[in-house]
């Protein structure tokens, strides 16, 4: 196995056993992780450093008004062409605007990486 991670991740996800969970999962699949609690948080981590891919949980700081999507344009704005995953408590998973994916929880690990592989593939990260 090499050390070189595959694709470097944001996780933004208020709940930490979630949190801790996607960490879990994204590093055992070999991607460098970083977590942020809230979309404050993820901004202060874009400022310095530099995704592939972002996982944005769409109730973001528990509200249930499509914040998910707006955190996922702040997000694209400090930097284009990042790819977003948006996580979501309903069973729908149809596109949304401003996302390359979208997850439906509860999900099982290799639902995650299969999401997370099919969206990092087409821009070759």
């Amino acid at each position: 196995m090499s050390d070189t991670p595959q694709a470097r991740i944001l996780v933004v996800e208020e709940h930490p056993r979630l949190r801790q969970l996607l960490h879990i999962v994204l590093s055992r699949a070999q991607h460098a992780v970083d977590l942020a609690a809230s979309p404050e948080a993820a901004m202060r981590r874009l400022a310095t450093a530099v995704y592939d891919l972002a996982i944005v949980d769409a109730d973001a700081n528990g509200s249930r008004a499509a914040t998910g999507p707006r955190v996922a344009d702040a997000l694209r704005t400090a930097q284009p062409g990042l790819a977003v995953v948006l996580l979501t408590n309903c069973y729908q998973t149809a596109p949304q605007p401003g996302v390359d994916a979208v997850v439906a929880k509860p999900f099982t690990p290799t639902q995650l990486r299969t999401v997370v592989a099919h969206t990092l593939a087409p821009a070759g990260r």
